[in-house]
């Protein structure tokens, strides 16, 4: 509590060093400073604000989308969803961006880049704690997470995919569509677990054994 009060406010002082706090001139530039200012629930309640940066950060999505690093750099449009995935954490605060959900996906499923793609796939995390937006994450990104951990040489990606799909199927009213999902993919969460255990990812052998337990009959389809 005593760590997270000073940590915001080194935030505050962060923003006003860029003046953000007194001007409504707040620049693509300043998204990385206005990310970790929103990791708090005190700070979402500054509305001007925060409906800003999401403008902030969908506008850079969405202008990288289009156009790629010509624009926006990949470390901006990773602020703009380190940004998004610290307000998801509180659900009142997911409709300002929820409309813009197939830009995310689409972003995610062109991005290689791992600080970009560990941003994105945090959100995606963070979305799927919340019931209702359980359905639209699955529809969105379980494709793409199932294969990151399928084929991604990095481990710490593979685990981040992971988390989401263990997020996901604890939810049971989505489990025959995740696993379709698997069936389309040609992917088994037991040739995963085989293959953690033959590296001895002791990590990625918990998640996929939670996984594996929420996902039931995943072998028998």
């Amino acid at each position: 509590m005593y760590f997270g009060f000073w940590k915001r406010k080194k935030c505050i002082q962060d923003l006003q060093k860029r003046h953000v706090k007194t001007s409504s001139k707040v620049g693509m530039s300043t998204i990385g400073v206005l990310a970790p200012y929103f990791a708090f629930k005190e700070s979402v309640q500054d509305k001007k604000l925060l409906q800003r940066g999401v403008a902030l950060a969908i506008d850079a999505i969405q202008q990288h989308n289009r156009f790629g690093e010509r624009d926006v750099s990949e470390s901006e449009v990773a602020a703009a969803f380190t940004l998004l995935s610290n307000i998801s954490c509180y659900p009142e605060c997911i409709p300002l961006f929820i409309d813009h959900i197939d830009e995310l996906a689409f972003a995610l499923d062109r991005c290689s880049d791992t600080t970009l793609l560990l941003s994105e796939l945090r959100l995606f995390s963070n979305l799927s704690l919340t019931e209702k937006y359980v359905p639209t994450v699955v529809t969105s990104c379980v494709s793409k997470a199932i294969s990151l951990v399928e084929n991604d040489s990095r481990e710490i990606v593979r685990l981040n995919a992971l988390r989401l799909l263990v997020n996901v199927s604890s939810f049971q009213f989505c489990n025959d569509n995740i696993k379709k999902e698997f069936l389309n993919k040609g992917s088994e969460v037991s040739e995963w677990k085989h293959r953690a255990i033959r590296n001895d990812r002791h990590d990625e052998i918990e998640k996929l054994t939670y996984l594996e337990n929420n996902l039931k009959s995943i072998d028998s389809y």
